[in-house]
């Protein structure tokens, strides 16, 4: 018997929100104090970045996207930006599977994820998400983030 994965249903449309909220600051800019803090798993294999900054970050890394990023490009199921390292300006892509958190601090706005090691190659544009993920993961909390 076929039984609906809401699981699935809810990580993709958490993707699509950050999908969003990055083509918009793509096309538009950061506006007001809004910035981005973007938690990712390094080992996911569709993650494109320098093998130093890997070995450095083994599991996962956040980048911040505030002052200092250029080229931010956004596709279906994925984002590439451009970041300081040490004095070194770096490219980055990071699959929307890949994604752990995103934070937005000045409005107090988070999201979590469950990375997919399994999805395929981002570069034909297909998505999936996980199937496998215990209920428990999938659980977003906003209080943490609320004004009080």
């Amino acid at each position: 018997m076929r039984t609906i994965d809401y699981d699935v249903f809810v990580q993709k449309a958490l993707r699509n929100i950050v999908h969003d909220i990055l083509l918009d600051t793509m096309n538009y800019g950061l506006v007001g104090n809004h910035h981005y803090y973007i938690t990712f798993a390094t080992n996911h294999p569709w993650v494109e970045m320098p093998s130093y900054l890997v070995e450095m970050y083994p599991d996962e890394m956040v980048i911040v996207l505030q002052h200092e990023f250029w080229d931010l490009e956004v596709m279906n199921d994925r984002f590439s930006v451009t970041l300081y390292f040490d004095d070194a300006s770096e490219r980055i892509t990071v699959p929307f599977a890949a994604l752990v958190n995103f934070l937005d601090p000045s409005v107090k706005f988070g999201l979590q994820f469950v990375p997919d090691n399994d999805e395929p190659n981002p570069k034909p544009s297909k998505t999936s998400f996980s199937k496998n993920a215990p209920p428990s993961e999938n659980v977003i909390s906003l209080d943490d983030f609320r004004k009080k």
